[in-house]
């Protein structure tokens, strides 16, 4: 046989090797975000946003996710890219890191020890303070 006819038959041959090999991971990938998509699990969309799944619907192949407190999304089951591995929540009392604070009374502001926060108002202000400010010392530039 001519050695070019070889040659295209080898390329052939790991060109076919090389899409069966790919479909096959995206096949165990499709498999393994199935197994693992219950309620409680962490994912990442394929568009980079993280959240817990709060319910799938089977039938319209849909999954609700909660990307933050009271934030409900509804995404496509396709759409999920990645999927923590399911561990059993550790108690709180055996976490080593510490949650969220705590407020004892709803009704105080959450800013009660920390430097009391600047308005708008006071910000646009102050900006224009400045930039007069500046104004001034370039027009004193020019008159020297």
């Amino acid at each position: 046989m001519n050695p070019n006819v070889l040659i295209m038959l080898a390329l052939g041959a790991l060109l076919i090797f090389m899409m069966v090999s790919s479909r096959r991971k995206q096949k165990a990938h499709q498999e393994q975000i199935a197994r693992g998509l219950v309620p409680g699990a962490r994912i990442m969309t394929g568009a980079g946003i993280f959240g817990t799944v709060v319910s799938v619907d089977e039938e319209t192949n849909q999954v609700t996710i909660e990307s933050g407190p009271g934030t409900q999304l509804i995404i496509h089951r396709r759409s999920i890219g990645h999927i923590e591995a399911n561990e059993p929540a550790a108690p709180a009392e055996q976490s080593s890191h510490q949650g969220p604070i705590q407020r004892d009374d709803a009704d105080e502001s959450p800013l009660k020890n920390s430097e009391p926060s600047i308005t708008d108002a006071e910000l646009d202000a102050h900006n224009e303070a400045k930039r007069a400010k500046g104004d001034d010392a370039d027009s004193s530039d020019d008159t020297k």
